[in-house]
């Protein structure tokens, strides 16, 4: 019998709305840099890729690199209120999805009496993220790498 089920987050609960691009896309608009959402998914993924397989902390300082290596094409503002801009837009509940199945599934597991824990390499965001998303109530448990 199952007793414990960890879960990941981003990926498996939720998901960035409408896509990373588009929230940078949207963000770069404010700044006055136009940067289709396409272009930036794609150059997200290259960043993130090799970054990922690096083991790198997911801290802000790790987060501006890669940020940097996806507008490296454009002309972004000098300075850091473009970048805290980006990050900080990870942090509302409005750019993030949960996926369709999951409130249904974490109901479904808990009334089995299988206690539910969240195991991720996201940063200082997530639990206000998770709280605000109505997902902390689920979790027993939380693993988060910043802590």
């Amino acid at each position: 019998m199952i007793k414990v089920v960890l879960f990941d987050v981003g990926g498996t609960l939720i998901h960035a709305h409408p896509s990373v691009g588009g929230i940078y896309a949207q963000v770069a608009a404010r700044h006055g840099v136009h940067a289709p959402p396409e272009i930036l998914n794609e150059r997200f993924e290259q960043a993130w890729g090799p970054a990922k397989k690096l083991g790198s902390s997911i801290e802000k300082r790790w987060w501006r690199g890669l940020v940097e290596k996806v507008f490296e094409p454009y002309d972004v503002p000098a300075g850091d209120d473009f970048f805290n801009d980006i990050y900080d837009s990870f942090r509302e509940p409005s750019s993030w999805q949960i996926y369709p199945d999951v409130m249904e599934t974490l109901e479904q597991l808990k009334e089995k009496g299988v206690r539910l824990a969240i195991a991720s390499n996201w940063d200082e965001r997530l639990p206000p993220l998770l709280d605000a998303l109505d997902l902390s109530r689920h979790f027993e448990k939380k693993f988060i790498s910043f802590d």
